[in-house]
């Protein structure tokens, strides 16, 4: 694609103040450059505009009720254009902008909102002294490793040659375990489905889930001068939702696409979002809740699950079960012997997983853990849960000192 320099000028209208790259209904600004480069190489092969149009039903629909097939800067119908983000990727890559924008994080919303208080209290961390006032307020999807986040543990991925298919022939690994061995490139417009199920990244040496792909046979290839042919494998990997894989080697021309030679691989890493509960400070954490910390290792051990599923609807349901739970009663009963009403003295009955998650089930590990500590690890996994809808599912850790995996937000 000709890449002439331009300013990043934003073709939307309605542009966000705060950002001036998101619109103010969360979308991510379309830059006029990249917009006029897009019709200058359309108007210069028209063939390939035709071949578009082909592909698209909307587009197919218009021609057969009397519309033109003519080259036309309409956003919308540019949008449908079955390339169109891998090339804006491209164009922002190659115009020194973020190739992707994220504009779907919440604002200043506030950080207990989406776990209702349980009996023993409301979820505050000012036994410790925080200053909750300077908690950050953007809230993202935390691994300290893994670019690629998904918020289902099991995923499809589409794997195609990005040229012409020509013969090349790659094997796929998953973790270290081939899943597709001598796989000849499909067409991108008929791409090879592959069903993965996300492993625990604290369950994984490299602490995050590894897509890789070697190189095993070129195709025919472009003909090159002097003769010589293209020796490179050239294929694409994408989520089967239009995810592209960034930051990692299967990126490096910036849209998902990656080059290699037989006998070669690229790697790309994929892992669900963290939920983490520190046992001491590990930078950037700035708190810590080692009593907390140490019910999810124990519990994880019993084999309560690491992977959970985001559900507040049935947050409240799951509590009125819980307090029928006869591990709880137990607990319950003997802290109220002990308690005084101080909450920095006093025992709460921790569970895990917590009632946000489903697999809480009313029937969750119970443990008496300090007040202060229950409350406060309950701050912070609101706190991780902001960047997550319902029915997203993420992963409870507890890092290690000099570990690698973390939160990179951490409070």
């Amino acid at each position: 694609m000709a890449l002439a320099l331009a300013s990043p000028i934003w073709a939307d209208s309605n542009v966000g103040a705060s950002n001036p790259e998101c619109t103010k209904n969360g979308s991510s600004v379309i830059p006029s450059g990249f917009i006029a480069d897009l019709m200058n190489e359309l108007s210069q092969d028209r063939n390939a505009w035709l071949r578009e149009l082909e592909q698209d039903p909307v587009e197919q629909e218009i021609i057969r009720q009397g519309g033109d097939t003519k080259i036309h800067s309409d956003l919308a119908a540019l949008k449908r254009r079955p390339d169109f983000q891998n090339r804006l990727e491209w164009w922002r890559v190659a115009h020194n902008l973020p190739m992707i924008v994220d504009c779907t994080a919440k604002l200043n919303t506030p950080l207990a909102a989406d776990l209702p208080p349980d009996d023993e209290g409301p979820y505050d961390d000012t036994y410790e002294g925080d200053d909750l006032g300077k908690l950050p307020t953007v809230y993202r999807a935390q691994h300290s490793i893994a670019e690629n986040i998904f918020t289902k543990k099991v995923i499809n991925l589409l794997i195609y040659d990005t040229n012409i298919p020509d013969g090349d022939t790659v094997n796929v690994l998953f973790n270290g375990k081939t899943i597709l061995n001598n796989l000849q490139l499909p067409i991108f417009a008929s791409p090879r489905r592959i069903t993965l199920t996300l492993q625990p990244s604290d369950t994984l040496p490299g602490k995050t889930n590894v897509l890789t792909v070697v190189g095993v046979k070129a195709g025919t290839g472009t003909l090159l001068s002097f003769g010589q042919t293209d020796p490179l494998i050239t294929f694409g990997v994408k989520g089967a939702k239009g995810e592209i894989l960034y930051r990692s080697e299967m990126a490096i021309t910036g849209n998902g696409h990656a080059n290699i030679l037989p006998g070669k691989s690229a790697t790309g890493n994929l892992a669900l979002g963290l939920v983490c509960v520190n046992k001491i400070v590990i930078p950037p954490a700035t708190t810590q809740h080692p009593q907390s910390a140490k019910h999810v290792e124990e519990a994880q051990a019993a084999g309560y699950p690491r992977i959970v599923t985001v559900d507040r609807p049935g947050t409240l349901a799951r509590r009125a079960l819980v307090n029928t739970f006869p591990a709880m009663k137990t607990c319950r009963a003997a802290n109220k012997k002990i308690n005084t009403g101080d909450p920095k003295t006093d025992y709460d009955c921790d569970e895990y997983p917590q009632a946000v998650f489903r697999e809480n089930a009313g029937k969750p590990n119970v443990k008496s853990i300090r007040a202060n500590d229950n409350r406060g690890s309950g701050t912070k996994i609101g706190y991780y849960l902001k960047a997550h809808k319902d029915e997203n599912q993420v992963e409870v850790v507890v890092p290690v000192p000099k570990g690698k995996l973390y939160c990179k937000d951490a409070l």
